[in-house]
């Protein structure tokens, strides 16, 4: 499962993340919506690489 990265963003703060597993993007936003909703603020969302999707990367 492709996991993401939640970041919140705030005047006081931009340390606050979390990594959830989504099963696609939309899945990843549609959370982050209801997060944002949850916490009255902004949050981006940013694929996270883990080892497996690196192992997964062409060879240069």
């Amino acid at each position: 499962m492709p996991r993401y990265l939640l970041s919140v963003h705030g005047e006081e703060y931009l340390d606050r993340f979390r990594v959830i597993g989504a099963a696609d993007l939309d899945v990843a936003l549609a959370l982050a919506a209801e997060g944002s909703r949850a916490c009255r603020g902004t949050l981006e969302v940013r694929p996270f690489r883990t080892d497996e999707t690196v192992r997964a990367l062409p060879e240069p």
